[in-house]
């Protein structure tokens, strides 16, 4: 008995690199038809697996920017009053404060809280202002 291997009828690898869907048909003997449903279904895959993947890094960025305000804003009540007890009852509310904000939108937030306090509140970012309505009547 031989020690070689019989060789099998493999079929014959193709290296698709630089050929078009007609080479690579007539290489293949596979209907360009086929081809490019197959190629439709491969982009449709990765697109799919891309932009699932950039909603998980908008969706981690969010949480990331919600995070860092609460704590700026932990932070400056702190360094204003000194208020512990304000620092928690703040944290208690917060939740609540997301809600309505999701309900009412952040400009009709914005105008009651100006409406309330008085305070204004501006940004270097011009298209903030202007979406928001920050600034006054600018």
């Amino acid at each position: 008995m031989s020690n070689k291997l019989k060789s099998k009828n493999r079929p014959k690898t193709v290296s698709i690199g630089g050929m078009t869907i007609y080479d690579v048909s007539r290489e293949t003997g596979t209907k360009i038809e086929t081809l490019k449903r197959y190629l439709k279904a491969r982009e449709n895959e990765i697109f799919e697996g891309v932009r699932k993947e950039a909603q998980e890094n908008i969706l981690k960025a969010e949480d990331y920017i919600t995070v860092s305000n609460i704590l700026c804003s932990m932070w400056a009540i702190h360094e204003t009053w000194g208020y512990t007890k304000a620092i928690q009852r703040y944290i208690d509310n917060y939740n609540a404060s997301v809600q309505k904000l999701n309900e009412m939108g952040v400009r009709a937030m914005y105008e009651e809280l100006r409406r309330i306090t008085g305070v204004e509140i501006e940004f270097d970012s011009m298209d903030l202002n202007k979406e928001f309505g920050f600034g006054g009547d600018e």
